[in-house]
Order: structure tokens, then C-alpha cells, then sequence
């Protein structure tokens, strides 16, 4: 790790000018501002170490607890185990597009040349294969600051690449050739894969899908919608994924909220269902932009590109009409029955809160906390 630190000298230097006259001064002279992290990815096996200063610990958790100006190593040990969980929490590892479950190793401590004192986090995973695409975000600007910087080296199994994370790129894509590559099918069935997990997790996707089919209606109506709703997000994937049309990331998901909040505001006055596909297909094409931001998250891959993006597109539709094929039959069994509009504005009012506070936090950064 010394030579590491050695070796990114100037670079850190000029980071940190950088950083002074980008922002106010730290409190404390000897606070770095700047954070370590090694990936190694070969011999069937990852293993990642991230390495923080003793000082930026400080400054975001005040280990001194009884303010006597020094770190013991009981103060240490005591914060420990909520740091670890911070960091195992801040780290995201994704290779040849599927998600990769870190085991977490031994803390362990070191000194620079100089006596500073580090920590370093260790990580790692056993991988049938080492090559291949390997995603990874780091976000620890959230709590060390925007000004906050990572100095990453990776080494592959024919490759070594240094690399910088910093606030607003806390994501990079690394590749490492071998025996990773995936076939044609099995890319396809991934992509698949990877667009059915989109839908499950994107939760405002789903609110907003529920939003859509909550009155119910003629089979002929939620047909037209969800065709809508799927034409219209399509396209915009497809444009963006392949970055022909872009749109600014914060835009596309504060309108994406604000859509789940107009679903909801007229959910409350709709009387037919009969035209609601339009509105469907308007918004159909910002959801198409929020899509496309997982794509460009884990990388779309430059073999077999078109039947990649095809397949996520699939699973999106098949996740999307997994849910519809649950949730309809539940609203059409509350339509037969008397509470069968109570139950429509109470949906409707749940519906329309998360779009709001997604909207605060999206739009303006209020309300984090309780999303």
C-alpha cells in the first residue's frame, strides 16, 4: 500500500489543490480527502481492498469520544464494526452483468512512511471465471464529502489499469480478457435476467404501473395501455441505451415521479379508462430513459449488442406483465365489490405520496431519509 501511495504522489497532490480551492478548507491539517482501493480479478478469484485514512474516519465519525484530542484503539475497535458496514454497504460488484455477493475479510491496520495511520477493508469472492466485464461503484462521497477521492488500481489476468472515483462517477467498467466472455445465448439470457430484476427493484416503476391499471377496465382498455405504455418505453431504451438521444439523469427521474403523482391525482377524477393509454405512452417515454440508465450502469457489450438490448427490453416487458397478471385479477375481485372506490383512493393516496417524496428527493434533495 506504501507503494501505492508513492506511486500516486503527484496525483493525489493535485487532487487536493484541486479540492482547496474548489471548496472550503478542512478542520483538520491533515486530513487527506483521499481514499484507496485495489481490485484483482484472476486466478478464479476477486479480492478487493479499500483503504481509508485514520483522519477521514475521524472527521465523519468522531471516534474520539471522550474529546481528548487523541484516537485510542479502544474508541477504534468500538466504531469499528458500524464502519465495516458502512463500507461492505457503499461497494457494488457486478461481473459479466450479474451481481457478485462480497464476503467480507479481516480488517486490518498499516502505517505510511510518514505514521499515518490506515485501515484497509477486505473483500473478496470465488468466481467460476476471471475474465470478462466487471462493473464496480464506490459510493462513499455521500458520507466522506464531495470532495472526497479514490484512487483505484486494477489488476487483471493480462492487465493492470489505475483509475480515479470521485463525486458524480462513482461507477467504473473494467475488463479483463480470459476465459469470461459469455456466448451469444447465454449473453441473451442474462440481459433477460438483468431486466426482470430492473422491474422487481424499481419500485417506482412498479407505483407507477399499479397507478395505471388501478380503476380497472375492459380487458380491451388495459390492453391498449400496457401496448401504450411498452411501445413508448421501448423506444426511448433503445435511443438512449445506444446514446443517440440523451437526457440529463436528475430531469428523467424527477419527471418519472411526477408521473407517478399525476396517475395518482387522476385515479381521483377519471371516470373512463378508455383514452388513459395516451397518457400511458406520454409517459412511457421518460420511463424509457430510466431504463436505459441501468444499461449504461453495467455496459451494454460490443458483441451482440442489438440482441442485448432486445433481451433486457424482454425482460422488462416480462416482469412488468408479471406483476399486471398478480395485481389485476386482485383490483377486478375489489371492483365487484361496495369499498371497491375506497379502496381505489386509498391506493391512489399511497400511490401519490411516494411519487411526491421521490419527487423532493429527486428534484430538490429533500426527504432522503425516509425513502
Amino acid at each position: 500500500m506504501c507503494l501505492l501511495r508513492k506511486k500516486n504522489t503527484l496525483l493525489a497532490a493535485l487532487i487536493a489543490a484541486a479540492s482547496f480551492l474548489a471548496g472550503p478548507a478542512p478542520s483538520d491539517a491533515h486530513t487527506t480527502n483521499t481514499g484507496y482501493l485495489r481490485l484483482t480479478l484472476k486466478n478464479d478469484s476477486l479480492h478487493i481492498t479499500i483503504t481509508i485514512d485514520i483522519s477521514d474516519l475521524e472527521r465523519v465519525y468522531s471516534l474520539d469520544r471522550d474529546n481528548d484530542g487523541a484516537v485510542t484503539r479502544e474508541e477504534l475497535l468500538a466504531a469499528l464494526p458500524g464502519i465495516e458496514h458502512d463500507i461492505a454497504e457503499s461497494v457494488q460488484v457486478r461481473l459479466r452483468y450479474l451481481p457478485i455477493s462480497l464476503t467480507r475479510g479481516e480488517t486490518t491496520f498499516h502505517e505510511d512512511d510518514s505514521g499515518n495511520l490506515f485501515i484497509d477493508f477486505h473483500f473478496r469472492q470465488s468466481v467460476a471465471e476471471p475474465g470478462g466485464l466487471l462493473f464496480l461503484r464506490l459510493d462513499l462521497f455521500s458520507t466522506y464529502g464531495q470532495q472526497y477521492v479514490i484512487i483505484g488500481t486494477f489488476t487483471g489476468t493480462d492487465m493492470q489499469r489505475q483509475f480515479l472515483l470521485r463525486h458524480g462517477e462513482e461507477s467504473i467498467r473494467l475488463e479483463s480478457s480470459g476465459r469470461g466472455s459469455l456466448g451469444l445465448w447465454k449473453q441473451f439470457y442474462t440481459f433477460i435476467l438483468l431486466g426482470i430484476e430492473h422491474i422487481f427493484i424499481g419500485v417506482d416503476h412498479i407505483f407507477f404501473l399499479i397507478g395505471l391499471i388501478l380503476l380497472g377496465g375492459s380487458m380491451r382498455d388495459l390492453v391498449k395501455i400496457i401496448t401504450a405504455f411498452t411501445l413508448s418505453h421501448s423506444i426511448t431504451l433503445i435511443l438512449a441505451a445506444m446514446e443517440i438521444v440523451a437526457l440529463p439523469a436528475r430531469l428523467v427521474e424527477s419527471v418519472i415521479a411526477l408521473s407517478i403523482m399525476y396517475i395518482a391525482v387522476e385515479n381521483f377524477f377519471l371516470k373512463s379508462t378508455e383514452y388513459r393509454w395516451a397518457v400511458a405512452g406520454i409517459f412511457g417515454f421518460v420511463h424509457g430513459f430510466g431504463f436505459a440508465a441501468v444499461l449504461r450502469d453495467i455496459g451494454l457489450p460490443t458483441r451482440g449488442l442489438v440482441s442485448s438490448l432486445l433481451a433486457f427490453n424482454i425482460g422488462v416487458e416480462v416482469g412488468q406483465l408479471a406483476i399486471v397478471v398478480v395485481v389485476l385479477p386482485l383490483i377486478w375481485l375489489v371492483g365487484k365489490t361496495a369499498w371497491r372506490r375506497q379502496v381505489v383512493l386509498a391506493g391512489s393516496v399511497t400511490i401519490f405520496i411516494f411519487g411526491a417524496l421521490w419527487f423532493l428527493e429527486r428534484a430538490f434533495g429533500f426527504a432522503a431519509a425516509l425513502l
